[in-house]
C-alpha cells in the first residue's frame, strides 16, 4: 500500500510562513502522515528540521529539486509521529 502524502507549495513565502502551513497542516492529520513542501525559503529547510525534532516529528529529507534562474526550489519531508 503506498502511503498519501500531503503536498503544500509555499514557494516565494518566507519565513515563517512555510513552518506555519506544516504545523498547521500535521495538526490536522493523523499520527503518521506525511507532508512534502516545497519551498523557495533557504531558511524553511532548518526551521522545520528543528520544529520536527523539538516536537517529536520524523523529519525525513530535503532536497534541491532545481536551481533556475535565481530560484532555488526545496523538498522538505517530514511525518507526524503523535
Amino acid at each position: 500500500m503506498t502511503e498519501k502524502i500531503t503536498y503544500i507549495d509555499a514557494r516565494g513565502l518566507n519565513c515563517p510562513i512555510p513552518l506555519m502551513l506544516v504545523k498547521q497542516k500535521l495538526s490536522q492529520l493523523p499520527s503518521g502522515s506525511i507532508i512534502e513542501i516545497t519551498v523557495t525559503d533557504i531558511h524553511a529547510e532548518l526551521d522545520i528540521q528543528s520544529w520536527c525534532e523539538r516536537f517529536d516529528h520524523q523529519y525525513s529529507d530535503c532536497s534541491l529539486t532545481h536551481d533556475i534562474d535565481a530560484e532555488r526550489i526545496f523538498r522538505v519531508i517530514s511525518r507526524k509521529q503523535k
